[in-house]
């Protein structure tokens, strides 16, 4: 057996044990989310992205307000600015996680005919 037989051998072994940890993380993954969220249907979904979209028609237009007249905004317009682009930038990454964890099957999608 040459040094090319031996290093794909080791490859291979290395690549089960690769994509038997990846396994093992989605089972815990989905066994711990599952638990939690078993099951999500689209217009639960929908009605997230809709307050993320809320959330960021806020920020846009306070951003607008305090930006557009060319003064300087006062400390406490930046302040609420930013706790706005936070609250707006939190429920974007919460938004991004669940559509995540369903494409990666840790949670169920209830489905119907006119969902598809």
């Amino acid at each position: 057996m040459g040094a090319f037989d031996t290093e794909s051998a080791q490859q291979r072994r290395q690549r089960q044990f690769l994509d038997a940890i990846e396994q093992a993380i989605h089972d815990i993954n989905h066994e711990a989310i599952h638990g939690v969220v078993p099951m999500l249907d689209k217009a639960t979904f929908m009605q997230m992205a809709k307050s993320v979209a809320q959330l960021r028609v806020k920020y846009i237009a306070a951003a607008t307000a305090s930006l557009a007249s060319g003064a300087a905004p006062q400390p406490q317009q930046m302040s609420q600015l930013k706790a706005m682009r936070e609250q707006f930038e939190e429920a974007r990454a919460a938004f991004d996680a669940v559509k995540r964890a369903l494409t990666r099957n840790y949670i169920n999608v209830a489905l119907n005919d006119k969902d598809l």
